[in-house]
């Protein structure tokens, strides 16, 4: 079993090495969770370079919810009120992403007001909750199954009897992935936090130094089983006689740098990084769901630097994402990112200052602008905040270039037939039209963009 090209590169975010002298695991400390800044979906100064942060785990959760997934049929629900209840989430990513889902985070009593808001948004037909009662309690479930959602929930008696049954449901979903294994400590979560967004495979927990013994008894009954790749290796498991009596069986991954696994991993499909603290893990969580479905690495960081060198990365990625609000990421990191991956970047449009004031020609888009931010006198700080922008009737797009950031665009009414001016929308994933008319030919100019006409799928670029 290899996980996808990512998987070593990922896997170095969270390996603590000696020589490099920066990752400092610091336990699973959640501390600080709760004194990151307010903070709305926002972009740095960077046309790619974005915070999604929250006034404490949960609204994050929401922010990355939001800024991943319009609609969901499917949502997953995860606790997050003590360190113990990470593993969970953490082993539910590769199902979470096989499903195209979120994982949104609860207290264990009752869901947060913005949770339950937030499912109501994605408007699922399923959800799903990884953990037992005492993680995501029974009051929770029965309320939502209340509301019509078809409820499962994957448990087991502890955090490696329910990373068990999350393997059991993949394996179910996609029996060709029955033949591999991610193995990786259970006590500290940066190892598998690092390799969760890209794993094509289960998360299964070693207790410890040692292999559990239910995980142990998983891999022996399960013949279909031929590879278990060994995430920080005997740094933080020790296979013992597991190793010595099917040696055949186990991938080891001891790397110690990114440099070391440059040499042999392919970096042509990553497409960005995900930045999330390597102590105060909560946003990582629901943030693994997100650089799954995005193709972005999922790197850590100790709020003010890298925890390892990213150097190698720095020639093949465009853009960043920074979980969690200044209180865990400081406003300084996404600036040093910003500067490695905007080097050719052209400056502001016309030559205004992030403070200056849109000048706006058409009135029409304006009031839709103004209509979509709460606010008049619009700066061009505000207008890189926009990543989701609905127009009315509008037929002249020349003030898009003001919206780097945009990610969907929908158009109600009028026309469009020149997209010269949507050639540098970087990010603009999708583009609904809605009673507009087009012209197809133009259309299919735009890169890496889905084209929705009318509900109908009618372009597709990578």
């Amino acid at each position: 079993m290899k996980s996808k090209k990512l998987m070593s590169i990922v896997v170095a975010a969270a390996v603590c090495v000696s020589f490099l002298g920066t990752a400092k695991f610091a336990g699973n400390n959640v501390a600080k969770a709760n004194t990151q800044t307010t903070q709305t979906v926002q972009a740095s100064n960077s046309s790619n370079v974005i915070r999604l942060g929250g006034t404490d785990r949960y609204d994050t959760s929401v922010k990355i919810s939001q800024y991943g997934w319009r609609q969901a049929d499917t949502v997953f629900i995860a606790g997050a009120e003590h360190d113990a209840d990470f593993a969970d989430a953490i082993a539910g990513t590769p199902l979470a992403h096989s499903y195209d889902a979120p994982i949104l985070l609860t207290r264990a009593a009752a869901l947060p007001d913005n949770i339950s808001e937030e499912i109501t948004r994605l408007s699922p037909k399923n959800v799903y909750i990884l953990g037992g009662t005492g993680v995501v309690s029974s009051n929770i479930e029965n309320g939502l199954k209340a509301k019509g959602y078809t409820v499962t929930r994957i448990a087991g008696k502890d955090r490696y009897e329910t990373a068990i049954e999350i393997a059991k449901q993949l394996w179910a979903k996609y029996p060709s992935s029955n033949t591999g294994a991610i193995l990786t400590t259970g006590q500290q979560f940066q190892y598998a936090l690092s390799i969760a967004a890209s794993a094509d495979a289960p998360i299964l927990f070693s207790d410890g130094n040692t292999i559990n013994s239910k995980v142990a008894n998983l891999i022996a009954s399960n013949k279909n089983i031929r590879s278990i790749e060994v995430v920080g290796g005997d740094k933080v498991v020790h296979l013992g006689d597991y190793y010595k009596n099917n040696p055949s069986l186990f991938l080891i991954d001891n790397y110690n740098s990114v440099s070391e696994l440059e040499k042999g991993t392919k970096l042509e499909n990553v497409h960005g990084i995900a930045v999330a603290s390597d102590t105060i893990f909560p946003d990582a969580l629901s943030g693994s769901a997100l650089a799954a479905k995005l193709g972005y690495v999922l790197v850590l960081s100790n709020g003010t630097d890298f925890s390892y060198t990213i150097e190698p990365l720095e020639n093949v990625l465009s853009s960043a994402i920074f979980l969690g609000g200044t209180g865990v990421i400081s406003d300084g990191l996404p600036g040093k990112i910003s500067a490695i991956f905007n080097k050719d970047i052209p400056s502001n449009p016309d030559g205004l200052k992030d403070s200056d004031e849109v000048p706006f020609t058409d009135e029409n888009l304006k009031k839709d602008v103004e209509k979509a931010l709460g606010k008049t006198n619009v700066t061009l700080a505000d207008a890189k905040k926009v990543l989701n922008l609905t127009l009315n009737d509008n037929n002249d797009l020349i003030d898009l270039k003001y919206f780097p950031n945009l990610m969907v665009l929908t158009m109600n009414g009028g026309s469009i037939s020149n997209v010269d001016y949507m050639t540098n929308l970087h990010n603009l994933e999708y583009l609904h039209l809605n009673n507009c008319k087009y012209d197809l030919d133009s259309l299919k100019s735009l890169k890496n963009t889905t084209v929705i006409a009318d509900g109908q799928i009618i372009s597709r670029t990578n």
